[in-house]
Protein backbone atom coordinates (compact mmCIF):
# COMPACT_ATOMS: atom_id res chain seq x y z
CA UNK A 1 0.00 0.00 0.00
CA UNK A 2 2.99 1.90 0.53
CA UNK A 3 4.78 4.77 -2.02
CA UNK A 4 6.48 1.56 -3.86
CA UNK A 5 3.97 -0.34 -5.68
CA UNK A 6 2.61 -3.66 -5.41
CA UNK A 7 3.28 -5.52 -8.60
CA UNK A 8 0.98 -8.49 -9.86
CA UNK A 9 1.12 -9.29 -13.09
CA UNK A 10 4.33 -9.94 -15.50
CA UNK A 11 3.60 -14.27 -14.85
CA UNK A 12 5.68 -15.31 -17.49
CA UNK A 13 6.01 -18.98 -18.78
CA UNK A 14 9.29 -21.31 -19.65
CA UNK A 15 7.09 -23.29 -22.12
CA UNK A 16 5.31 -22.20 -25.52
CA UNK A 17 1.86 -22.39 -26.54
CA UNK A 18 0.52 -24.54 -23.84
CA UNK A 19 -3.49 -24.11 -23.87
CA UNK A 20 -4.60 -25.87 -26.82
CA UNK A 21 -8.03 -26.47 -25.77
CA UNK A 22 -10.00 -23.01 -25.75
CA UNK A 23 -13.32 -22.04 -27.25
CA UNK A 24 -12.80 -19.16 -29.78
CA UNK A 25 -13.31 -15.93 -26.90
CA UNK A 26 -16.43 -14.53 -29.35
CA UNK A 27 -17.90 -17.65 -28.01
CA UNK A 28 -18.56 -15.92 -24.99
CA UNK A 29 -20.49 -13.27 -26.64
CA UNK A 30 -23.65 -15.80 -27.16
CA UNK A 31 -24.48 -13.97 -30.17
CA UNK A 32 -24.98 -10.63 -28.76
CA UNK A 33 -23.08 -7.35 -29.87
CA UNK A 34 -22.01 -7.10 -26.19
CA UNK A 35 -21.51 -8.25 -22.73
CA UNK A 36 -21.35 -6.21 -19.50
CA UNK A 37 -19.15 -6.77 -16.47
CA UNK A 38 -19.28 -5.15 -13.20
CA UNK A 39 -16.32 -4.77 -11.16
CA UNK A 40 -15.20 -2.95 -7.86
CA UNK A 41 -11.55 -1.87 -7.75
CA UNK A 42 -9.46 -2.66 -4.47
CA UNK A 43 -6.89 -0.72 -3.67
CA UNK A 44 -5.61 -0.25 -7.27
CA UNK A 45 -6.96 -3.37 -8.59
CA UNK A 46 -9.65 -4.42 -10.67
CA UNK A 47 -12.06 -7.30 -9.21
CA UNK A 48 -14.23 -9.19 -11.24
CA UNK A 49 -16.27 -12.13 -10.22
CA UNK A 50 -15.73 -15.55 -12.47
CA UNK A 51 -17.90 -18.56 -12.29
CA UNK A 52 -16.49 -21.65 -13.38
CA UNK A 53 -18.10 -25.01 -14.60
CA UNK A 54 -21.11 -22.74 -14.14
CA UNK A 55 -21.00 -23.43 -9.82
CA UNK A 56 -18.38 -21.56 -8.17
CA UNK A 57 -18.20 -17.51 -8.40
CA UNK A 58 -14.89 -16.31 -7.29
CA UNK A 59 -13.03 -13.43 -7.93
CA UNK A 60 -9.98 -12.36 -9.55
CA UNK A 61 -8.13 -9.44 -10.99
CA UNK A 62 -8.83 -8.28 -14.49
CA UNK A 63 -4.81 -8.28 -15.49
CA UNK A 64 -4.05 -7.14 -19.03
CA UNK A 65 -0.35 -7.31 -18.11
CA UNK A 66 -1.07 -11.23 -17.99
CA UNK A 67 -1.36 -13.58 -20.60
CA UNK A 68 -2.95 -16.34 -18.93
CA UNK A 69 -5.72 -17.04 -16.53
CA UNK A 70 -4.66 -18.52 -12.73
CA UNK A 71 -5.94 -19.34 -9.55
CA UNK A 72 -3.75 -19.07 -6.08
CA UNK A 73 -5.23 -22.52 -5.07
CA UNK A 74 -5.73 -25.68 -6.21
CA UNK A 75 -8.70 -25.95 -3.60
CA UNK A 76 -11.49 -25.01 -5.96
CA UNK A 77 -10.30 -26.95 -8.98
CA UNK A 78 -10.15 -29.80 -6.27
CA UNK A 79 -14.15 -29.00 -5.20
CA UNK A 80 -15.13 -29.50 -8.23
CA UNK A 81 -13.14 -32.77 -9.36
CA UNK A 82 -11.40 -31.27 -12.35
CA UNK A 83 -8.22 -33.08 -13.84
CA UNK A 84 -4.54 -32.07 -13.74
CA UNK A 85 -2.68 -32.34 -17.43
CA UNK A 86 0.55 -30.41 -17.49
CA UNK A 87 2.88 -28.83 -14.77
CA UNK A 88 4.73 -25.86 -15.62
CA UNK A 89 6.94 -22.77 -14.39
CA UNK A 90 5.71 -20.34 -13.76
CA UNK A 91 8.46 -16.95 -13.25
CA UNK A 92 7.56 -13.70 -11.66
CA UNK A 93 7.35 -10.22 -11.62
CA UNK A 94 11.43 -10.49 -11.24
CA UNK A 95 11.55 -13.19 -13.58
CA UNK A 96 14.36 -15.26 -11.58
CA UNK A 97 12.22 -16.71 -8.88
CA UNK A 98 9.66 -19.64 -9.88
CA UNK A 99 7.41 -22.40 -8.92
CA UNK A 100 5.32 -24.99 -10.26
CA UNK A 101 1.94 -24.60 -11.78
CA UNK A 102 -0.88 -27.40 -12.82
CA UNK A 103 -3.11 -26.95 -16.12
CA UNK A 104 -6.88 -28.08 -16.03
CA UNK A 105 -8.10 -28.77 -19.78
CA UNK A 106 -11.70 -29.24 -18.12
CA UNK A 107 -13.10 -25.48 -17.01
CA UNK A 108 -15.48 -23.22 -18.74
CA UNK A 109 -15.27 -19.77 -17.09
CA UNK A 110 -18.42 -17.07 -17.90
CA UNK A 111 -17.84 -13.72 -17.44
CA UNK A 112 -20.47 -10.98 -17.01
CA UNK A 113 -23.81 -11.70 -19.08
CA UNK A 114 -22.02 -13.89 -21.19
CA UNK A 115 -21.96 -18.02 -21.36
CA UNK A 116 -19.68 -20.22 -20.55
CA UNK A 117 -16.67 -20.99 -22.63
CA UNK A 118 -14.02 -23.74 -22.91
CA UNK A 119 -10.76 -21.86 -21.67
CA UNK A 120 -7.52 -23.69 -19.70
CA UNK A 121 -6.52 -22.63 -16.35
CA UNK A 122 -3.00 -22.29 -14.53
CA UNK A 123 -3.10 -23.27 -10.78
CA UNK A 124 -0.27 -22.43 -8.50
CA UNK A 125 0.59 -25.48 -6.20
CA UNK A 126 1.77 -22.95 -3.22
CA UNK A 127 -0.26 -20.37 -1.71
CA UNK A 128 0.40 -16.96 -3.55
CA UNK A 129 2.23 -14.80 -1.48
CA UNK A 130 0.13 -12.96 1.28
CA UNK A 131 -1.23 -11.25 -1.81
CA UNK A 132 -5.22 -10.36 0.06
CA UNK A 133 -2.76 -8.72 3.03
CA UNK A 134 -1.84 -6.63 0.48
CA UNK A 135 -4.27 -5.43 -0.92
CA UNK A 136 -7.05 -6.11 1.97
CA UNK A 137 -9.29 -8.35 0.01
CA UNK A 138 -9.77 -11.94 -1.10
CA UNK A 139 -9.22 -12.89 -4.54
CA UNK A 140 -8.74 -15.99 -6.06
CA UNK A 141 -6.47 -15.89 -8.83
CA UNK A 142 -6.04 -13.61 -12.45
CA UNK A 143 -8.13 -13.33 -15.53
CA UNK A 144 -5.35 -13.19 -18.48
CA UNK A 145 -5.83 -11.73 -21.67
CA UNK A 146 -5.88 -15.05 -23.86
CA UNK A 147 -9.41 -15.05 -22.28
CA UNK A 148 -10.42 -12.33 -24.98
CA UNK A 149 -8.66 -12.70 -27.75
CA UNK A 150 -9.47 -10.52 -30.68
CA UNK A 151 -12.42 -8.74 -28.77
CA UNK A 152 -12.69 -5.47 -28.02
CA UNK A 153 -12.73 -4.32 -24.29
CA UNK A 154 -13.87 -1.15 -23.07
CA UNK A 155 -12.99 -0.30 -19.48
CA UNK A 156 -14.83 2.65 -17.65
CA UNK A 157 -13.36 3.14 -14.27
CA UNK A 158 -15.84 5.78 -13.65
CA UNK A 159 -19.25 2.69 -14.05
CA UNK A 160 -16.87 0.73 -12.58
CA UNK A 161 -18.21 -1.92 -16.20
CA UNK A 162 -16.28 -3.47 -18.80
CA UNK A 163 -17.48 -3.52 -22.02
CA UNK A 164 -16.71 -7.00 -24.22
CA UNK A 165 -17.61 -6.54 -27.99
CA UNK A 166 -16.60 -8.14 -31.03
CA UNK A 167 -13.63 -6.03 -32.76
CA UNK A 168 -15.95 -5.26 -35.59
CA UNK A 169 -18.32 -2.87 -33.69
CA UNK A 170 -15.96 -0.91 -32.59
CA UNK A 171 -17.57 2.42 -33.90
CA UNK A 172 -20.39 2.05 -31.07
CA UNK A 173 -17.51 2.21 -28.96
CA UNK A 174 -14.81 4.27 -29.79
CA UNK A 175 -16.46 7.71 -30.55
CA UNK A 176 -14.97 10.50 -32.38
CA UNK A 177 -13.75 12.57 -29.51
CA UNK A 178 -11.41 9.37 -28.43
CA UNK A 179 -7.66 9.41 -29.17
CA UNK A 180 -6.20 6.84 -31.43
CA UNK A 181 -2.82 5.45 -32.09
CA UNK A 182 -1.12 1.80 -32.71
CA UNK A 183 -1.21 -1.30 -30.56
CA UNK A 184 1.28 -4.05 -30.79
CA UNK A 185 -0.31 -7.00 -29.14
CA UNK A 186 1.95 -9.62 -27.84
CA UNK A 187 1.27 -13.44 -26.62
CA UNK A 188 -2.05 -11.43 -26.20
CA UNK A 189 -0.84 -8.33 -24.31
CA UNK A 190 -1.45 -4.67 -24.98
CA UNK A 191 1.74 -2.27 -25.56
CA UNK A 192 2.23 0.95 -26.82
CA UNK A 193 4.36 2.85 -28.13
CA UNK A 194 5.64 6.40 -26.37
CA UNK A 195 8.64 9.03 -25.83
CA UNK A 196 10.83 8.99 -22.93
CA UNK A 197 13.93 11.43 -22.60
CA UNK A 198 14.06 11.68 -26.37
CA UNK A 199 13.66 7.90 -27.39
CA UNK A 200 10.96 6.00 -28.67
CA UNK A 201 9.81 3.04 -26.17
CA UNK A 202 7.70 0.48 -25.60
CA UNK A 203 5.49 0.17 -22.60
CA UNK A 204 2.45 -2.55 -21.45
CA UNK A 205 -0.89 -1.70 -20.19
CA UNK A 206 -0.57 -3.33 -17.36
CA UNK A 207 -3.71 -3.17 -15.10
CA UNK A 208 -2.61 -5.32 -12.57
CA UNK A 209 0.24 -3.12 -11.20
CA UNK A 210 -0.84 -0.80 -8.80
CA UNK A 211 1.72 2.23 -9.66
CA UNK A 212 1.96 5.00 -12.38
CA UNK A 213 4.93 4.25 -14.20
CA UNK A 214 7.88 1.37 -13.98
CA UNK A 215 10.89 1.36 -16.20
CA UNK A 216 13.72 -0.75 -16.74
CA UNK A 217 17.31 1.13 -16.68
CA UNK A 218 21.06 -0.69 -16.97
CA UNK A 219 22.10 1.89 -13.75
CA UNK A 220 20.76 4.35 -11.40
CA UNK A 221 22.35 6.51 -13.36
CA UNK A 222 19.96 6.67 -15.48
CA UNK A 223 17.45 7.98 -12.96
CA UNK A 224 17.36 12.05 -13.38
CA UNK A 225 15.63 12.99 -10.66
CA UNK A 226 15.85 12.46 -6.80
CA UNK A 227 15.19 8.77 -6.05
CA UNK A 228 14.33 6.24 -3.39
CA UNK A 229 15.76 2.52 -2.98
CA UNK A 230 13.27 0.22 -1.50
CA UNK A 231 11.10 -2.77 -2.29
CA UNK A 232 9.45 -1.75 -5.58
CA UNK A 233 6.79 -4.64 -5.33
CA UNK A 234 5.73 -8.01 -4.50
CA UNK A 235 4.67 -10.61 -7.05
CA UNK A 236 4.82 -14.57 -8.09
CA UNK A 237 8.55 -14.46 -6.44
CA UNK A 238 8.34 -12.54 -3.58
CA UNK A 239 9.82 -9.31 -3.35
CA UNK A 240 11.51 -7.23 -5.71
CA UNK A 241 13.58 -4.25 -5.05
CA UNK A 242 13.97 -1.41 -6.94
CA UNK A 243 13.64 2.38 -6.83
CA UNK A 244 11.40 5.42 -7.51
CA UNK A 245 11.36 9.30 -8.11
CA UNK A 246 9.46 11.58 -9.16
CA UNK A 247 9.90 12.60 -13.14
CA UNK A 248 9.01 15.44 -15.33
CA UNK A 249 6.62 15.94 -18.33
CA UNK A 250 6.01 12.52 -19.72
CA UNK A 251 3.60 11.97 -22.88
CA UNK A 252 1.19 8.73 -22.20
CA UNK A 253 -1.65 8.60 -24.89
CA UNK A 254 -2.74 12.00 -26.01
CA UNK A 255 -1.77 13.95 -22.93
CA UNK A 256 1.33 15.38 -20.94
CA UNK A 257 1.69 14.20 -17.45
CA UNK A 258 3.95 17.31 -15.49
CA UNK A 259 5.10 14.89 -12.73
CA UNK A 260 4.79 11.71 -12.61
CA UNK A 261 5.67 8.71 -10.09
CA UNK A 262 8.45 6.49 -11.84
CA UNK A 263 9.21 3.21 -10.38
CA UNK A 264 12.45 1.82 -11.99
CA UNK A 265 14.08 -2.01 -11.83
CA UNK A 266 17.79 -2.84 -13.19
CA UNK A 267 18.50 -5.32 -15.87
CA UNK A 268 20.83 -6.92 -13.98
CA UNK A 269 19.09 -7.80 -10.59
CA UNK A 270 17.17 -10.15 -13.56
CA UNK A 271 18.25 -13.16 -14.80
CA UNK A 272 19.23 -12.56 -18.45
CA UNK A 273 18.60 -16.03 -19.25
CA UNK A 274 14.75 -15.69 -18.88
CA UNK A 275 14.26 -12.23 -20.01
CA UNK A 276 15.75 -14.09 -23.75
CA UNK A 277 12.52 -16.73 -23.04
CA UNK A 278 10.15 -13.33 -22.90
CA UNK A 279 10.35 -13.25 -26.66
CA UNK A 280 9.41 -9.18 -26.86
CA UNK A 281 11.42 -6.49 -25.46
CA UNK A 282 9.76 -3.86 -23.77
CA UNK A 283 10.98 -0.75 -21.36
CA UNK A 284 8.72 -0.43 -18.82
CA UNK A 285 4.91 -0.53 -17.92
CA UNK A 286 1.97 1.67 -17.83
CA UNK A 287 0.00 0.63 -14.20
CA UNK A 288 -3.00 1.76 -13.42
CA UNK A 289 -3.14 4.53 -11.17
CA UNK A 290 -2.49 5.89 -14.77
CA UNK A 291 -4.91 4.00 -16.92
CA UNK A 292 -7.73 4.53 -13.92
CA UNK A 293 -7.37 8.44 -15.58
CA UNK A 294 -8.95 7.18 -18.42
CA UNK A 295 -11.77 5.48 -20.56
CA UNK A 296 -9.79 2.93 -22.58
CA UNK A 297 -10.60 0.73 -25.46
CA UNK A 298 -8.33 -2.25 -26.60
CA UNK A 299 -9.31 -2.97 -30.07
CA UNK A 300 -7.62 -6.83 -30.21
CA UNK A 301 -8.76 -7.55 -33.79
CA UNK A 302 -7.02 -4.22 -34.89
CA UNK A 303 -4.26 -3.80 -32.91
CA UNK A 304 -5.72 -0.07 -31.82
CA UNK A 305 -6.08 1.58 -29.05
CA UNK A 306 -9.01 4.59 -28.07
CA UNK A 307 -8.65 6.37 -24.69
CA UNK A 308 -10.06 9.30 -23.72
CA UNK A 309 -9.36 11.55 -20.18
CA UNK A 310 -11.99 11.01 -17.42
CA UNK A 311 -12.99 13.56 -14.58
CA UNK A 312 -10.05 11.37 -12.17
CA UNK A 313 -7.57 13.04 -14.66
CA UNK A 314 -4.47 14.84 -13.18
CA UNK A 315 -1.30 16.03 -14.83
CA UNK A 316 0.14 16.39 -11.03
CA UNK A 317 1.60 13.12 -9.15
CA UNK A 318 -0.14 12.04 -6.40
CA UNK A 319 1.34 9.42 -3.80
CA UNK A 320 1.82 8.26 -0.47
CA UNK A 321 3.89 11.29 1.53
CA UNK A 322 4.28 9.06 4.54
CA UNK A 323 6.46 6.69 3.74
CA UNK A 324 4.45 3.80 5.48
CA UNK A 325 3.44 0.82 3.89
CA UNK A 326 0.43 -0.82 5.60
CA UNK A 327 -0.76 -4.68 5.10
CA UNK A 328 -3.75 -5.88 6.56
CA UNK A 329 -4.16 -8.75 8.27
CA UNK A 330 -6.35 -10.99 10.77
CA UNK A 331 -9.58 -12.90 10.03
CA UNK A 332 -11.82 -10.08 8.41
CA UNK A 333 -8.87 -8.11 7.05
CA UNK A 334 -9.18 -4.93 8.94
CA UNK A 335 -6.19 -5.15 11.38
CA UNK A 336 -2.92 -3.27 10.23
CA UNK A 337 0.86 -3.42 10.39
CA UNK A 338 3.29 -1.52 8.88
CA UNK A 339 5.16 -3.71 6.70
CA UNK A 340 8.11 -1.47 5.34
CA UNK A 341 9.16 2.37 5.95
CA UNK A 342 11.09 4.70 3.68
CA UNK A 343 14.64 6.03 4.57
CA UNK A 344 14.61 9.44 5.19
CA UNK A 345 10.62 9.89 5.03
CA UNK A 346 8.46 11.14 7.91
CA UNK A 347 7.73 8.36 9.09
CA UNK A 348 11.20 7.22 9.66
CA UNK A 349 11.76 10.63 11.20
CA UNK A 350 9.01 10.62 13.71
CA UNK A 351 10.72 6.63 15.03
CA UNK A 352 7.82 4.43 13.11
CA UNK A 353 8.99 1.47 12.53
CA UNK A 354 8.40 -1.53 10.26
CA UNK A 355 6.37 -4.07 12.91
CA UNK A 356 4.55 -1.62 14.23
CA UNK A 357 0.72 -2.52 14.88
CA UNK A 358 -1.79 0.26 13.76
CA UNK A 359 -4.35 1.03 16.52
CA UNK A 360 -5.86 4.40 15.64
CA UNK A 361 -5.10 7.13 13.49
CA UNK A 362 -6.57 10.81 14.05
CA UNK A 363 -8.24 9.28 16.57
CA UNK A 364 -10.17 6.70 14.60
CA UNK A 365 -9.53 3.52 15.20
CA UNK A 366 -7.69 1.68 12.79
CA UNK A 367 -10.71 -1.17 12.16
CA UNK A 368 -13.13 1.61 10.53
CA UNK A 369 -10.07 2.29 7.77
CA UNK A 370 -9.54 -0.23 4.58
CA UNK A 371 -6.22 0.53 2.74
CA UNK A 372 -7.57 2.40 0.23
CA UNK A 373 -8.75 4.54 2.91
CA UNK A 374 -4.78 4.50 4.46
CA UNK A 375 -3.61 4.97 0.52
CA UNK A 376 -6.21 8.06 -0.50
CA UNK A 377 -5.00 9.80 3.77
CA UNK A 378 -1.55 9.75 2.93
CA UNK A 379 -1.88 11.04 -0.79
CA UNK A 380 -3.21 14.49 0.62
CA UNK A 381 -1.64 17.55 0.37
CA UNK A 382 1.86 17.85 2.18
CA UNK A 383 2.02 19.14 5.70
CA UNK A 384 -1.49 17.70 6.56
CA UNK A 385 -0.77 16.40 10.73
CA UNK A 386 -0.50 12.59 11.31
CA UNK A 387 -1.37 11.03 14.51
CA UNK A 388 -1.06 7.08 15.01
CA UNK A 389 -1.74 5.43 17.89
CA UNK A 390 0.59 1.99 17.54
CA UNK A 391 1.47 -1.37 19.82
CA UNK A 392 5.21 -2.43 19.93
CA UNK A 393 6.15 -5.28 21.72
CA UNK A 394 2.70 -4.97 24.08
CA UNK A 395 3.24 -1.18 24.82
CA UNK A 396 1.01 1.76 22.92
CA UNK A 397 3.03 4.63 21.31
CA UNK A 398 1.49 8.01 20.01
CA UNK A 399 3.46 8.91 17.10
CA UNK A 400 2.89 11.44 14.62
CA UNK A 401 4.23 13.21 11.77
CA UNK A 402 3.69 15.92 8.69
CA UNK A 403 2.86 14.09 5.31
CA UNK A 404 6.00 15.75 3.23
CA UNK A 405 6.86 15.75 -0.14
CA UNK A 406 9.92 13.80 0.04
CA UNK A 407 10.66 13.03 -3.29
CA UNK A 408 11.16 16.12 -4.34
CA UNK A 409 14.18 18.37 -3.37
CA UNK A 410 12.76 21.79 -3.36
CA UNK A 411 9.81 20.88 -0.42
CA UNK A 412 11.72 18.71 1.37
CA UNK A 413 15.61 17.51 2.46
Amino acid sequence: MGYLRSILSLVTLCSLDIMVANDLPIKMLGGQESIVIDFKTVNGYIIVPIQINETLEIDCIFDTGAEHSLLFNTIYTDILGLEYSDTIQLYGSDFMRYQEALITRQSWLKVGNGVSIKHDLLITQEAYYNFEELIGYRVEGILGMSYFKNLGIKIDYIKKKLHIFDAKGIDKFAKPDYHKQDMDVVSHKPYIKTSSKGSQVTYLLDSGANLSLLEYIDSTQQIQSKYIEGILGRGLGGEIVGYAGLSKSIPIFDQRFESIVVNYQVKQAMQDSVLGNVGFQRDGLVGNEVLAQFYIILDFLNREIYTKPNRHFSSKAKYNKSGIEVVSFGPNLNQYFIRSVVMTSPAELADIREGDIILSINRIPSSLYNLQAFKSLFSRKKDKKIRLKIRRQGKEIFKEFYLKDYLNDADYK
